[in-house]
């Protein structure tokens, strides 16, 4: 199922790295090309005059040393997550612990209204690197479950803030981007195992409320979504 971004409104929150790092250039080349360490942790190569995805150097996140001392504790509930974070109506911008959370709760609107539930994996295929992930999942499967399980918690405790507020939406929606047009990037069994059990949760807790509309975006074909 395909949604186009122009007929509808859908409320992101921050369900991720809070405060995210500041962006930092390592190294400048002869030639123009700058690594940079981005929002992520992450260090990446940008070419100039280049406009494809910069290539990934190096990583922040590589263990639990890493992870405690740089991660884990962005990745903790604080209501600000919610009540600092904006709604987008129409042009608008409007932050929701103002007066953005009073116009998500107008009955009357012209457009569908969804609610963000962030990314239990692919945020952090972006942290970690996807030939990292894979390695992750063998070397050290629980580290991997905690950090899965930390990101997810998040969402779902963002999801149930804004959810036990009385809003309305009409559906909900998720990001992943772990598949590609021949297959999933992931084990099937491994995301059914580790990532499913939150997928669960957080899809039981939009139906609670209302929603029973649910898309994922994972940029896979739909035969293997369904396979899967």
């Amino acid at each position: 199922m395909g949604f186009d971004f122009n007929w509808y409104n859908c409320f992101s929150l921050h369900n991720f790295l809070r405060p995210v790092f500041d962006r930092k250039v390592v190294a400048v080349l002869p030639d123009g090309t700058q690594h940079m360490r981005n929002s992520l942790g992450v260090t990446v190569t940008l070419k100039p005059g280049a406009g494809s995805i910069p290539g990934e150097i190096d990583h922040l996140l590589k263990d639990r040393a890493s992870w405690e001392e740089h991660y884990k504790w962005q990745l903790q509930w604080d209501p600000k997550r919610v009540e600092e974070a904006k709604v987008r109506i129409g042009p608008n911008m409007k932050v929701y612990g103002s007066n953005g959370c009073e116009t998500l709760r107008q009955e009357e609107r012209e457009l569908p209204l969804g609610l963000h539930c962030g990314s239990l994996l692919g945020n952090i295929r972006n942290v970690v690197g996807m030939e990292n992930l894979c390695y992750l999942e063998a070397d050290d499967p629980k580290l991997l479950t905690e950090i899965i399980n930390t990101a997810a918690d998040l969402c779902f405790r963002c999801a149930q803030h804004v959810l036990e507020s009385g809003i309305q939406f009409d559906f909900g929606h998720f990001w992943e981007d772990i598949c590609f047009k021949s297959g999933p990037l992931v084990r099937p069994q491994m995301f059914a195992e580790m990532v499913g059990p939150h997928y669960r949760r957080i899809t039981n807790l939009l139906r609670e409320h209302g929603v029973d509309i649910v898309s994922v975006d994972c940029d896979g074909l739909l035969i293997f979504v369904m396979l899967m």
